[in-house]
């Protein structure tokens, strides 16, 4: 058995992998002052944009009780106009949007009928930062693909600076092929199920030691090899539930 790495093993923040396919391109329009129903929440301002989808409009969203702070940017599905309401009602974010949420969480990418569908950023708003513009000290949270509002495709998660995963997701957990760098400076790199390390995989240590074989439910199962850094010696057998059960140490 040989594990093949297939990500480069540099921080994926240092190969500049967050960079969207493409951005939202604002459009000079006009203004409607009106109340906005949705489930952005009510809306005291809204800026109208021109559209470019015959079914979607750009828009910017302010929040009632704040008319400077914005909840979303880009584009809609085309809401419906009440003339005797003088409002706008059911749209929702449809396309490429950038939402603001109050807890200083920021979602840019693609949305389908009001929920994260596609390719999309979900990062934290550097403090020192007082506009919608994006910043470089801003933290990531996740970028990739999206299913129904959760992570669903190939896509990176960050913990934190130190700590992220690279690779498969499935509805919101880990799954498939990826790579998990640690805190504490252990890295994993194979198969993973229901978010925890399953089948195949190539374990490096913080040590220096390694582990290549078979993993269940997030621990060494089955056939494997652990080679010890510091003695050169390896011990190739079987492991259950994370124990060494038979096999053969060899080397000096």
């Amino acid at each position: 058995m040989k594990i093949v790495a297939i990500f480069p093993r540099s921080n994926p923040l240092e190969r500049q992998i967050l960079t969207p396919p493409h951005r939202w391109r604002s459009h000079v329009g006009r203004t409607a002052m009106s109340m906005f129903s949705s489930g952005l929440g009510k809306i005291h301002r809204s800026r109208v944009m021109e559209p470019t989808n015959p079914n979607t409009i750009h828009i910017s969203l302010y929040r009632a009780d704040n008319h400077r702070e914005l909840t979303y940017r880009g584009e809609c599905s085309k809401p419906l106009f009440s003339s005797c309401s003088s409002s706008w009602s059911n749209s929702q974010p449809h396309g490429w949007g950038t939402r603001y949420y109050r807890n200083g969480s920021i979602y840019e990418g693609q949305w389908l009928d009001g929920i994260r569908e596609g390719y999309g950023q979900l990062r934290v708003r550097h403090k020192a930062c007082a506009t919608a513009l994006p910043h470089p000290d801003d933290e990531p949270l996740y970028a990739g693909q999206w299913q129904r509002n959760k992570r669903h495709g190939y896509g990176v998660q960050f913990y934190s600076r130190q700590e992220w995963y690279e690779g498969l997701w499935h509805l919101g957990h880990r799954h498939g092929w990826g790579r998990m760098r640690y805190k504490n400076g252990d890295e994993y790199e194979g198969g993973w199920q229901h978010g925890k390390r399953d089948g195949a995989g190539l374990c490096l240590y913080s040590n220096g030691d390694q582990f290549e074989g078979v993993w269940r439910n997030d621990v060494k199962q089955g056939t494997g090899k652990y080679l010890f850094h510091q003695s050169k010696r390896l011990l190739q057998g079987v492991w259950h539930e994370d124990v060494f059960k038979s096999g053969l140490l060899s080397g000096k």
